[in-house]
């Protein structure tokens, strides 16, 4: 099994994830809420032998607030 971390690649999107997959293939199906796919940055594999744990999602990031120039 491999823990895959993603971001979105629409330019003005921030969501990023770690989606667990037991093939790369599988991240072609998924897609951001923005509609856009996604692009890997980093590929983990998971090692699931003589551990205990479980893979969870964390809360969504929220997006960067744009500041006002004075």
């Amino acid at each position: 099994m491999l823990l895959v971390k993603v971001v979105c690649s629409a330019p003005e999107c921030t969501e990023e994830r770690e989606i667990s997959v037991e093939d790369l293939d599988e991240i072609d199906a998924s897609v951001c809420d923005c509609g856009h796919g996604f692009a890997v940055i980093a590929i983990s594999e998971l090692d699931r032998v003589g551990r205990s744990g479980s893979v969870v999602s964390l809360p969504e990031r929220r997006r960067a607030q744009t500041r006002r120039a004075a």
